[in-house]
């Protein structure tokens, strides 16, 4: 089942869009937050979801204009990608490129959950893969290419450890092993990346199980440190860990009460490593080593104004005047790349925090908060910049949001990634909730661009490259960018068609959602070309319109000799004798709204009936 999907579509307005702040109207309401939330993802049993429908549309707003192509190369009903910064989930060396994302598809449990790979060389991507890698239950895959061709993918197997799967070039087989630990209660939330002079060494970071995700009563710690950032590393591909379960000092419970799962990422270049953690509660910063992971330098990127705090012991008091206070650090989730000159560049989503009671097991933090930060390394504490901002796209000087959006537990400009083409140019990936797009009650979050010729010292207006326009009614999460930037910004994404999660946060009803592969041209230049409606087409088979309300046309290039249509659960709703023309209108008027599937001569296409 191969999906390939091209957008051109005309959006006049995005060319006098303003870089300027506009007021976020919700921007003081807090949400209070259990102090030791477990990452949902983790929990012993997860519940079972609901299958649904996805919601009423609203009209879209022009906002620019796109030529774009994407595919489907992956779904899953699990959509918890990440619960803060989103790993390295795609390599592209020449005309290679792959992709791993969490897959099941089950939604009582997610017993079948573990890593979904996707890869192509020659520009179509293989048919949509359904089952997982894995023998056993994982998540959370890395995915890295060693400079002698071999593959590394590194997930986690909850409660248990680490799970590794390499093979020597594409087309292998995989070879599956257990990475062991020391650690009590195991480690998890792995990060994993190349480097080394000969590009055959493998960095990683994980997490020790914290006390909120422990089957173990009283829970244990590591080191001191409920939840301790722990650094590998292999200089022989996987095959042996000469570095393991280290806590680097100045990242140690001297410094931290511990860590969150998800709260960092890792870059190398050759024998420089550079690992960013992103806080709430305590100092947000960089670890960097010159020599390959032996030493490491720290730099602090935000100075958090508490030390040590550990919650419901004192209240965020910064001027003592014995009234609770707010401070702004980063919202769990950043983006960190060490450029081609050797520059550290860092990104993240700025965040509001408060705790102004005392014995409640809570904290506050600002879901409203907007602004995506920029900092390099060398640069003051506290000194990063914001470089994005959400967009008033109406030119109103507010943002006409509704009073709800999708909870990731991050920015309204969160998410980032970063890459670098062959001139030095810096591209910056993100999401951010859109005023001009949105269900009946929620917005959505769209994939937004912005680009920098000068090393980041200055910085493009954002570019909304979302394929939106005609179907109003993409929901984007957990982009990652491929760093190496050629004619093209290469990225992979979580589409859905809902604001929002099922695993955690809103609890929607589970949906199955589309992982993309995404890509544009480095110029992110508006090339105005003819428009293509609303129509999908997967090989030689094409529908429309999508959405569709009471007729359905389906094309192909030869006769069509089956057509049957199924609901999201499989059922088949509608079953059409064969036929021998090339065209067929199908009366879908007594369909419900919802995601459908036509089936046509074999290939499957996903549509939705409004």
């Amino acid at each position: 089942m191969k999906h390939i999907y091209t957008f051109v579509f005309v959006m006049a307005a995005l060319a006098g869009v303003s870089q300027s702040r506009v007021p976020v109207e919700l921007r003081t309401r807090a949400v209070k937050m259990d102090k030791y939330l477990p990452m949902q993802a983790e929990l012993s049993a997860d519940p079972a979801y609901m299958l649904g429908n996805p919601p009423e549309r609203q009209p879209s707003m022009a906002s620019g204009n796109r030529d774009l192509t994407e595919w489907i190369i992956g779904s899953s009903y699990y959509d918890l990608q990440s619960n803060g910064s989103v790993q390295n989930r795609i390599v592209k060396n020449g005309n290679s490129i792959a992709g791993v994302w969490t897959q099941s598809f089950q939604t009582a449990n997610f017993t079948d959950r573990g890593t979904g790979y996707n890869a192509t060389d020659n520009g179509n991507w293989p048919d949509v893969p359904t089952e997982r890698l894995e023998s056993v239950r994982t998540g959370w895959p890395s995915l890295l290419q060693l400079a002698n061709g071999k593959e590394v993918i590194i997930s986690h197997n909850a409660p248990v450890g680490l799970r590794m799967l390499t093979r020597n070039s594409w087309g292998e087989d995989w070879q599956e092993s257990a990475i062991n630990s020391v650690v009590p209660e195991g480690i998890l939330w792995p990060r994993a990346v190349s480097g080394g002079a000969d590009g055959n060494t493998i960095h990683m970071v994980a997490i020790s199980t914290p006390a909120a995700n422990q089957t173990q009563n009283p829970p244990v710690t590591y080191q001191g440190l409920n939840g301790a950032i722990v650094y590998w590393r292999s200089e022989d591909g996987g095959s042996t860990w000469d570095i393991s379960d280290y806590v680097i000092p100045g990242m140690d419970a001297t410094q931290f009460v511990g860590f969150r799962g998800d709260t960092y990422a890792i870059h190398a270049r050759g024998n420089k490593v550079a690992i960013a953690v992103f806080n709430s509660f305590a100092d947000s910063f960089v670890m960097i080593s010159e020599d390959n992971g032996d030493t490491w330098t720290k730099e602090i990127m935000v100075d958090c104004p508490v030390d040590l705090y550990t919650g419901d012991d004192e209240i965020i008091d910064i001027d003592n005047d014995m009234v609770a206070d707010t401070l702004y650090n980063t919202d769990n989730s950043g983006a960190l790349f060490i450029g081609s000159d050797n520059t550290v560049h860092i990104c993240w989503g700025n965040m509001r925090y408060t705790d102004d009671a005392l014995g409640d097991d809570q904290w506050s933090y600002f879901p409203y908060t907007d602004g995506l930060a920029y900092w390099q390394a060398g640069w003051a504490a506290d000194n990063y910049e914001e470089i994005a901002f959400l967009q008033d796209l109406d030119g109103d000087e507010m943002l006409g949001l509704l009073e709800d959006f999708g909870a990731y537990f991050v920015s309204m400009t969160g998410m980032p990634q970063i890459g670098e083409d062959e001139e030095g140019n810096l591209y910056v990936s993100y999401t951010a909730v859109v005023e001009s797009h949105a269900t009946s009650t929620q917005n959505y979050r769209h994939l937004h661009i912005i680009k920098s010729t000068d090393g980041g010292a200055t910085w493009s207006d954002p570019v909304d490259v979302t394929p939106d326009e005609d179907f109003d009614g993409y929901e984007v999460s957990y982009p990652s960018m491929a760093p190496n930037v050629d004619d093209y910004v290469h990225i992979i994404y979580q589409r859905d068609f809902e604001p929002g999660l099922a695993v955690r946060g809103d609890m929607d009803s589970a949906d199955l959602n589309d992982m993309m592969y995404f890509r544009i041209t480095t110029d992110l230049d508006n090339t105005i070309v003819n428009s293509v409606s609303e129509s999908i087409s997967i090989g030689n088979v094409t529908v429309f319109p999508n959405p569709a309300e009471n007729i359905l046309n389906i094309m192909a290039a030869e006769s069509i000799e089956s057509l049957q249509i199924f609901d999201i659960s499989g059922k088949r709703v509608i079953d059409i004798s064969p036929r021998t023309a090339e065209r067929v209108t199908v009366d879908i008027s007594t369909l419900t709204a919802g995601v459908y599937f036509a089936s046509v001569n074999g290939e499957k296409i996903r549509f939705v009936k409004q």
